[in-house]
C-alpha cells in the first residue's frame, strides 16, 4: 500500500465490504480509516490489497456530485428554472449591493447571496458564468443594463452567475464609488 500510493492519508475511500471514510494512517501492516461517525476501522494491508477499493480522491480530489431535485407536478416551471446569482459590491459604496439585488429580484432573478469585497480594483461590472450555461448572463445583463460577461466556471458554487459590481454600474444607479 505504501509503495503503490493508491491509498494515502487524507483520501476518502470505500471498501468493497461497504466501509468508507478518511484514511488516517498507512503503515507496513495496516491502514487506519476514520469513518464519518468518527469511528476508527483498522484494516490489515493484506486484506486491503485484495479488496475492491474506491478512492474518491484519485485521480484528483475534486469530484462531481449528482443531486436529484424533485419538483411537484403543479410547480410553476419559470419559477423552478429561475437563474440564481450572487452579488458582490466591489466599489465600497454603501447600499449598492442591496440596490442591485432589488433590481435583479424585480426581474425574476433569484439572488442567493450578496455582500461587499474588501479590496478591489475593478473598473467595470462583470458577470461571471459559474456553471456551463452561458444563457444565465443574458437576463442579468438585461436587468442591470450593462456588464461584461466572462466565463469563470466554479463547480463548488451552487449558482449560475456572480455579479461583480463595478464603479460603472454604481454611477449609473446614482451611487458614488
Amino acid at each position: 500500500m505504501l509503495l503503490s500510493r493508491q491509498v494515502r492519508p487524507g483520501d476518502f475511500i470505500r471498501l468493497g465490504s461497504g466501509e468508507e471514510g478518511y484514511v488516517q494512517d498507512v503503515t507496513w501492516r495496516y491502514t487506519t480509516i476514520r469513518q464519518l461517525p468518527n469511528n476508527i476501522t483498522v484494516v490489515p494491508n493484506a486484506k486491503l490489497a485484495s479488496a475492491v477499493t474506491t478512492n474518491y480522491y484519485l485521480p484528483e480530489r475534486e469530484m462531481s456530485v449528482l443531486v436529484q431535485v424533485g419538483v411537484a407536478y403543479g410547480s410553476d416551471l419559470p419559477t423552478v428554472e429561475r437563474v440564481t446569482v450572487e452579488v458582490v459590491n466591489q466599489t465600497g459604496a454603501d447600499g449598492l449591493a442591496r440596490e442591485v439585488v432589488r433590481r435583479l429580484r424585480r426581474a425574476g432573478i433569484d439572488v442567493v447571496n450578496y455582500g461587499s469585497a474588501r479590496d478591489s480594483t475593478a473598473d467595470s461590472t462583470t458577470i461571471l458564468i459559474r456553471r456551463g450555461d452561458s444563457t444565465a448572463a443574458a437576463p442579468v445583463r438585461q436587468a442591470l443594463g450593462l456588464g461584461r460577461i466572462r466565463v469563470d466556471l466554479d463547480p463548488r458554487l451552487l449558482l449560475d452567475a456572480s455579479v461583480l459590481v463595478g464603479p460603472d454600474l454604481a454611477r449609473s444607479l446614482g451611487f458614488h464609488p
